[in-house]
Order: C-alpha cells, then structure tokens, then sequence
C-alpha cells in the first residue's frame, strides 16, 4: 500500500532522530548467522539512503546487493526493526543502505540515555534556584538531558532550573543550565534529578554526541564479548 507524503516524512524524520542520538542499531545480513552492532551516521531523504558505520564485530565485508535487516533499540527489551539492502561499501568499513519508504519508528528521548560509569564522569555540580551549591553525580545522559545523583537533600521540584550545571564526561567540561523534569529518592541515601539541557552551547552538544557514540560503542563492545564468551 502506497505511503503518503506526510507519513514517510515522519518516519525519516524518526530515523534522523535515532542518528543524532547516536542510537546502536542490531544488524543481520543475508547470508550470514552472525549478528552485527552499528550507529547510524546519516540520513539523507533527498538521495533516500542511509549511511551506517562500520559493523562490529569486525572482520565480515558485506556487499552491495545484499539484505539486511535494521534493528532499532528501543524502551526495556522492545525493539523495531525494518528490512533494506546495502547500496554500496566505503574502503573504512561504512555503508550506505536505501532508506525505506516508510519505517515504523516513534522513540521517546529517556530510550537513549546511556548509563555512565564512575571513572567516565566527574566534576558535577549546580546551583538550586535558591543558590545553594550540590555537588552530583552524572549516573546517565542523552544529547537533550541528563540524571543526576545527590546525597544531600535539596528543595527542588519540577520545573525548577539547575544554574551553573558543570560536569565532565569523558574528559571533556560541560556547562549550562538544566530544567528539572523529574525527582526520584532512593531509600535514604540519595535522591536522582532528572533534568533537560537548556542552553548547552552547539560545540559543547557535538562534543558530547561524539562522547556518547564513543560510550555506546564500549557498552557494543563489552556486550559482545560477553556474548561470546558464554
């Protein structure tokens, strides 16, 4: 059945969202039994192709003319998945497929937060409207937000700004304001800030998307050892 106009722009328009999240994408070929990990790296409806990075594991040269199917990661354990063939093979192991006509992909923001690590992030801190200083920690963040860690109470709420919000993440230093979205206590510990960049500068939001594909490929990487270990 024919896709109309307006459909088929959504849905390119859900993909170029999973790219600019640096969103991990599971990837069968035709042809073969394994299972790959990728990133989507662009998408171009003009051309009507999408250009994904090279397959991990490596090692496996997939050729133009071969089907794959794309697996895109969504909520818990949900996934959507649609089928295309390679168009052709880029000498650095990239690839560009056709872009469906229509791919059935509607993903909330929170699905591409990646969990980070102690030894990933440090140096966080804010101030609450009221111009207190809370040092947190990062424990997870997206290109449009972040969850923060704090063991000191605090008056916040929804809505509320975070002024001054610094935090390093991979090396490299971040500022800007954040607004709350959501508060979590845990037991009688801590207390969890969920909270949306407001004002994070262009250069500072790359730097933190090349961050988060650089972090999802570790967690790619780590995930697929372990696969083949067991």
């Amino acid at each position: 059945m024919p896709v109309n106009a307006d459909s088929s722009a959504q849905s390119h328009f859900n993909l170029i969202v999973a790219q600019r999240a640096q969103a991990i994408i599971d990837i069968a070929v035709a042809g073969s039994d394994q299972r790959f990990q990728s990133a989507i790296l662009g998408v171009d409806t003009a051309a009507q192709t999408i250009a994904i990075d090279e397959l991990f594991p490596q090692g496996y040269r997939a050729k133009a003319g071969q089907r794959v199917r794309l697996s895109l990661r969504l909520d818990g354990d949900h996934r959507e998945s649609f089928d295309t063939e390679i168009i052709g093979a880029e000498a650095d192991g990239r690839y560009l497929l056709r872009l469906p006509a229509s791919v059935d992909y509607h993903q909330r923001r929170s699905a591409f937060r990646v969990p980070v690590l102690k030894q990933w992030a440090r140096n966080g801190e804010f101030f609450t409207p009221g111009s207190r200083r809370c040092e947190a920690a990062v424990r997870d963040i997206s290109p449009s937000g972040i969850r923060l860690e704090i063991v000191e109470w605090s008056p916040l709420k929804q809505g509320d700004t975070l002024e001054e919000l610094h935090f390093e993440l991979l090396g490299e230093r971040y500022q800007c304001r954040a607004s709350v979205r959501n508060i979590r206590v845990k037991g009688s510990s801590s207390i969890e800030i969920g909270a949306a960049f407001i004002d994070l500068p262009r250069p500072q939001q790359r730097n933190l998307e090349r961050s988060l594909m650089q972090l999802q490929r570790r967690q790619a990487a780590s995930a697929a050892q372990l696969r083949v270990a067991v």
